[in-house]
């Protein structure tokens, strides 16, 4: 149930949000594998609009291989991006952070004033660049930018379904879900992104 209500997130991010083509990669596509410059120009683009980071930074600690973070605002990106991720220059993986109190499985790695977090059902269009590789959207983001919308005196519900439904043969599931959420960007100018490719060919 939570997973579709992020697939509805994924899919008002894909389809509303003004996407930047990478073009600091090296892999000869357009859009261009990511770079440390394609970063910094949306950090830029979101500075200028006024966005407020979301998360707070971890002060460094006295720990071999690990470096601060600083506040940062959120990225979403594809799993498939990881190891173009980690040739990032500058990029801090998240084993490499002073703590790891309170940070989410999903996280992978800081790169400037972003966090990135990655899942395999990412927005992407396959055969879609100059080269014909897929290009992933990573959504880029502030705090108070988008919105989840709730019906008032309503909440999700799980059930079942009696076994005089349930057939094998039509295919019926015997378990379901029901909510009513809508939800909305609040603000164009607190969100923006990158279309990139990958190093490798996907």
């Amino acid at each position: 149930m939570r997973e579709k209500e992020d697939l509805l997130m994924r899919d008002l991010f894909a389809s509303s949000v003004s996407y930047i083509n990478c073009t600091g990669g090296g892999n000869g596509d357009s859009p261009s594998n990511i770079s440390r410059a394609d970063v910094n120009n949306i950090e830029t683009i979101l500075l200028n609009n006024d966005a407020r980071t979301m998360l707070e930074s971890i002060d460094a600690m006295d720990k071999f291989s690990t470096g601060p973070t600083r506040d940062a605002f959120i990225a979403l990106a594809s799993t498939a991006l990881t190891q173009d991720l980690q040739s990032v220059q500058g990029v801090l993986l998240k084993n490499a952070y002073p703590s790891q109190v309170g940070l989410r499985p999903e996280e992978y790695c800081s790169i400037s004033r972003f966090r990135f977090f990655v899942s395999s059902k990412a927005a992407k269009k396959p055969g879609s660049s100059m080269l014909g590789r897929t290009i992933y959207t990573i959504p880029m983001y502030g705090v108070e930018a988008a919105a989840k919308i709730e019906q008032n005196q309503y909440t999700a519900v799980i059930g079942s379904r009696p076994a005089w439904v349930v057939s094998n043969v039509a295919q019926n599931s015997g378990l379901y879900a029901r909510f009513a959420i809508a939800r909305a960007i609040t603000n164009q100018n607190w969100i923006s992104g990158l279309n990139a490719t990958t190093v490798q060919p996907t």
